[in-house]
């Protein structure tokens, strides 16, 4: 029992709402990899963000950042929670990537009602590495 509350005073203290932290509402992405894209091949693949352990997806904006670089002839495009690679790979190789998603919690006004507020996250940040990986068809 006083290790709960001990735990529980310093989550509190940290900056986190208790409830979130133990069941650790934060942003994560849908996929831990990408489909390998093939040579000369049209490509297609999208990776969503959503707030884990949560239904409230939506009172969230999400902020999708790339750091690496992408094979020859691959683009991507964000919009909201996710994030499209498309395009025809023309360069075969394995190209480290990582991703980040951060999500703050949208205003939505002194109007509504406190449970229509998000709720708090414990982290708000996300960051994933991946390899977008392009093979030689057959």
């Amino acid at each position: 029992m006083i290790r709960t509350l001990f735990i529980i005073s310093l989550l509190l203290l940290s900056g986190c709402d208790a409830v979130n932290c133990i069941i650790n509402n934060h942003p994560e992405f849908s996929k831990t990899s990408l489909n390998p894209a093939t040579l000369n091949q049209v490509y297609e693949d999208t990776i969503t963000a959503s707030i884990s352990n949560s239904i409230e997806d939506s009172k969230y904006n999400y902020d999708i950042s790339l750091k690496g670089e992408l094979p020859a002839g691959i683009s991507y495009r964000t919009s909201g929670p996710e994030i499209t690679f498309s395009g025809t790979p023309t360069e075969l190789g394995e190209f480290p990537i990582s991703l980040t998603v951060t999500a703050t919690a949208k205003f939505l006004g002194p109007n509504f009602p406190d449970d229509n507020e998000p709720e708090a996250l414990c982290n708000n940040t996300e960051v994933r590495e991946m390899v977008f990986s392009v093979v030689q068809g057959f």
